[in-house]
């Protein structure tokens, strides 16, 4: 549903925040399917025909750096926390490419690889929440809790945690749990980009109204004049201009 959801809101509105949201759910989606044995059991598909789907585990983070680089505009505001978040996408592409060659060679470091990107990531959100960014104390809430999760997960498989369903579902429950929290955010940056647009048309009605007659004003005339005859000079249709002094 999330994923069907932030789609059609990528194709709505074009944020690209949507789209790396959904294509981080479908390689979260597809990755718990076949590591629980969804795959196996539905498609009768596992073993060595398997393995390459494993590439979905390396594409995750990569969509969630992604998601992000986006929603906290790091390019723009946050230049050290951006080049530390490339840093971490470089090697995470680089390992993808390999993975597509020499997929066993691959999973060799995703462990390595993944236990750098979560300090990374955790670390980058910390210090954006020290900057007192207003979407990042969420993000390091759902951050958290995968984090957790997939330790609690880390240790069962390393033999240091007893068998329960958290323990061994771990990684899967803390992706979705991380997911509803990044879809929380998703949903809290709309309310905020309609409150800044609904500022914007405000100020954009007073600039154009006099405060007291709530008429509008010289420069709302001048505006409307020049796109109305733009217009008439286009369709070669003829207009005038009618003036009263009601003083």
């Amino acid at each position: 549903a999330l994923i069907i959801y932030n789609l059609l809101l990528f194709m709505y509105s074009r944020q690209r925040d949507n789209l790396f949201y959904a294509c981080y759910l479908i390689s979260g989606g597809i990755w718990i399917a076949l590591s629980y044995g969804l795959v196996a059991e539905v498609f009768a598909f596992y073993g060595s025909a398997s393995l390459y789907w494993h590439l979905t585990l390396m594409t995750m983070p990569i969509f969630l750096i992604l998601f992000m680089m986006d929603i906290f505009e790091t390019r723009q505001h946050y230049r050290f926390e951006h080049y530390a978040l490339v840093f971490v996408l470089a090697l995470l592409v680089a390992e993808f490419c390999y993975g597509v060659v020499d997929i066993v060679g691959a999973l060799r470091y995703s462990s390595s690889l993944a236990a750098l990107m979560m300090l990374t990531t955790l670390s980058v959100t910390i210090s954006l929440v020290i900057k007192r960014h207003p979407i990042a104390k969420y993000f390091l809430l759902g951050h958290c809790l995968f984090v957790g999760f997939s330790g609690l997960a880390v240790m069962f498989y390393k033999g240091r945690a007893e068998f329960s369903y958290l323990s061994s579902h771990g990684v899967g429950v803390g992706i979705m749990l991380e997911a509803l929290v990044l879809a929380l955010i998703i949903a809290y940056r709309i309310r905020l980009l309609e409150e800044i647009k609904a500022s914007q048309e405000e100020l954009k009605y007073q600039a154009a109204t006099d405060s007291l007659t709530h008429l509008f004003n010289r420069r709302h005339f001048h505006k409307e004049a020049q796109r109305i005859y733009m217009q008439a000079s286009v369709t070669q249709h003829p207009m005038a201009v009618i003036i009263c002094d009601i003083d």
